[in-house]
């Protein structure tokens, strides 16, 4: 049941690994990486869509600069469970052509709890939202790279709009339409709720990773090594306008990039006084194709 916090019926397992592994781009960066996952409670939010009234929870991966050396390399994405979740033509469906390689299983460069890189006293901090459905296990190879140039780099999964949350007691949240009950216009209205909680959910990570920053309340690899007044938000299609819309509500984030998020021609929405944000930011978009599009992409778009 879509939308419904439930339980696996076996235990997460890794990935299967039958045949020839997939690779991601080699990092262009100078570091070796370290990944750590956390499981962190939003405790001054309900969630709504929880059928106990829990709080909100999210998974977030952390990818940072680290010494190498050997370790256990960090999953990909548990294709097993995914695939029980969503069944067989649910993952081709979600995964397209990259459906069979990534149940073979994804080499990635990351070695999870690696120790931080010891040639960094502090590095500065990004936070990412993936996009609308979409999961942050897809966008490693960006955050791979960047944790190769010295970011500590924290993506979100958004829960009930992520196509699949994993939680680690085995529990798991399905995506769920309920969440945003209205479809953007083709002018471009995006959904404010939306925005709303995809935008908290960034600045509640910030806030967490301030804490975790603090060794007398944490032992994890990045502890004492974050550079929390160079913090930066960036996202994906709708989670790029999430990002900017927590820099335009949240002074500790100093930058922010929108990567391809658009709704009716703009990146962010303007506040009632008109302002934008006074955070530098940048929107990066694919180019705009110089054909008009087909009547078979019209009719896929359902326009005329």
């Amino acid at each position: 049941m879509a939308g419904v916090v439930q339980v696996l019926s076996q235990s997460s397992s890794t990935s299967a690994t039958n045949g020839t592994a997939g690779v991601l781009p080699v990092p262009t960066g100078s570091f070796a990486i370290g990944r750590v996952t956390v499981h962190w409670v939003d405790h001054s939010r309900i969630e709504p869509l929880s059928p106990t009234h829990d709080y909100r929870e999210l998974m977030v991966d952390v990818w940072y600069p680290a010494n190498g050396g050997q370790g256990a390399p960090a999953e990909y994405l548990d294709a097993a469970v995914f695939k029980q979740v969503l069944g067989a033509s649910g993952f081709r469906d979600q995964f397209g052509q990259a459906s069979d390689t990534i149940e073979r299983g994804v080499r990635t460069y990351a070695v999870l709890g690696a120790h931080f890189a010891s040639s960094i006293k502090s590095a500065p901090v990004l936070i990412f939202s993936p996009g609308g459905g979409m999961v942050r296990e897809v966008y490693t190879a960006q955050m791979e790279d960047l944790a190769s140039h010295g970011y500590v780099v924290a993506a979100i999964s958004h829960p009930y709009d992520a196509i699949l949350t994993l939680l680690p007691d085995g529990r798991y949240i399905r995506y769920d339409s309920k969440r945003w009950p209205t479809i953007p216009s083709v002018e471009g209205e995006a959904n404010l709720n939306q925005l709303e909680w995809h935008a908290e959910d960034l600045r509640f990570v910030l806030t967490e990773l301030s804490e975790s920053n603090d060794a007398a309340k944490s032992s994890l690899p990045m502890t004492g090594h974050m550079d929390l007044a160079r913090a930066g938000a960036f996202g994906h299609s709708f989670g790029g306008m999430a990002a900017a819309h927590a820099c335009q509500i949240d002074a500790r984030l100093k930058a922010c990039l929108d990567e391809d998020g658009e709704a009716g021609m703009r990146p962010f929405y303007l506040d009632d006084h008109g302002w934008g944000m006074d955070q530098a930011f940048l929107l990066m978009e694919r180019a705009a194709p110089k054909a008009p599009p087909s009547d078979r992409d019209l009719a896929a778009m359902k326009m005329t």
